[in-house]
């Protein structure tokens, strides 16, 4: 943006010049004729309008993206606690403030992801994978490729580090939504990652395998999870306990 705005006012300046103005000095006599110097003065007129453009910012947002169909599942989720519902509000909030890059990874302060609980053909297990740079028990998700729906993202992230594709929705959306900080690394600051969880039931024909991705991957019985499973994984867990018991949603 810097190199444009100063190219443009070089070229301004250059333009002027020719024009036979703002030399500094006692001009000669000029060196084309009216109509020639009222045709540079208008370049010089479109060159300025687009160096205030890019200044003023009045082109930030030409690839604004509709998230309203997002919205409407955000504002229709049903929240289980305070920090949940929380969570709803912060995302629903980040997507208005971040049109255009909230589902991209450049967007530094924190980024859409998507992830997914995976319940066995019995409904009786969950997978979890042991993630290989975090070193915790989680269910399969992360960042997305360009998608800007977050259970796509979902799906392609257990396709990839489950191999389970043949994967049925266990309701009819949103499923939980949780918003967490990710530490620092080399080459990327500290952000956030707003997570928008589904769940999916696999089918009996499918067995999953370990990624490169991962330490190791494992059926957990839903009332025998991991030490180190978080508040919020516990709470996606509640929720599948629930559906199963009740045979569905």
């Amino acid at each position: 943006m810097e190199g444009l705005a100063s190219t443009l006012a070089n070229l301004s300046s250059t333009l002027v010049k020719f024009a036979g103005r703002d030399t500094g000095c006692a001009q000669p006599p000029p060196l084309f004729g009216r109509g020639t110097q009222a045709a540079f003065r208008s370049i010089h007129s479109l060159w300025q309008s687009a160096r205030r453009r890019l200044w003023s910012g009045e082109n930030r947002h030409v690839d604004r993206i509709d998230w309203s169909k997002l919205d409407a599942q955000l504002a229709a989720h049903q929240s289980e606690g305070e920090k949940e519902a929380r969570d709803v509000a912060f995302v629903r909030e980040f997507l208005r403030a971040h049109p255009e890059d909230a589902h991209l990874r450049s967007q530094l302060e924190g980024h859409l992801t998507g992830s997914g609980f995976v319940l066995d053909a019995a409904r009786t297990r969950v997978l979890l994978l042991h993630h290989g740079r975090l070193h915790r028990w989680l269910q399969p998700g992360g960042h997305g490729e360009g998608e800007i729906d977050p259970q796509a993202i979902a799906l392609r992230e257990i396709a990839e580090e489950t191999g389970l594709t043949d994967l049925a929705p266990l309701g009819d959306g949103l499923f939980d939504v949780d918003v967490h900080p990710i530490p620092a690394r080399k080459g990327e600051p500290a952000h956030l990652h707003l997570d928008l969880r589904y769940a999916f039931v696999a089918s009996a024909s499918e067995e999953p395998r370990l990624s490169h991705e991962s330490l190791a991957l494992r059926w957990f019985p839903l009332d025998a999870l991991p030490p180190d499973a978080d508040p919020s994984l516990r709470r996606a867990i509640r929720k599948l306990v629930r559906i199963s018991r009740a045979g569905g949603l």
